[in-house]
């Protein structure tokens, strides 16, 4: 199934400061009930689904437990949500430890070619070299 998801949202190009990828693994949020699901990664953030209505004020700082792929243990990250719509929160990583930021970028780079990458400038500069033939 392809997850188009990412191309409705509305985020100007300037406020991206890292790539993320696109993936799908389980996070749990300290204060909050249930587990959330991270959509994508970056080593500016992550941004989580959760099951069921969800409500987190803004500015909020929380302890954030994700499982990476590939990854035996869990992270913890300490993160602030920035922002929330209909399907997430949005979370800014806050003081990421050296390991930490280690791990994530790994899995960015272990998955950036089977898994999508966004990074605005990058898709730019992707799209102008990309030649379209009728099927």
């Amino acid at each position: 199934m392809l997850d188009t998801r990412s191309s409705y949202r509305k985020i100007k190009d300037e406020q991206r400061r890292h790539p993320r990828l696109e993936l799908h693994c389980r996070a749990v949020v300290q204060g909050l009930n249930g587990i959330f699901t991270v959509t994508d990664i970056s080593l500016g953030g992550v941004f989580i689904e959760p099951q069921g209505p969800t409500i987190v004020k803004i500015g909020q700082v929380a302890n954030l437990k994700i499982k990476l792929p590939e990854k035996e243990n869990s992270i913890q990250v300490k993160v602030r949500f920035v922002s929330q719509n209909k399907r997430g929160i949005g979370c800014e990583f806050l003081r990421l430890s050296p390991e930490n930021k280690d791990v994530i970028k790994q899995c960015i780079e272990m998955f950036s070619n089977t898994l999508p990458v966004r990074n605005d400038e990058m898709l730019k500069v992707e799209h102008r070299h990309v030649k379209f033939y009728p099927t």
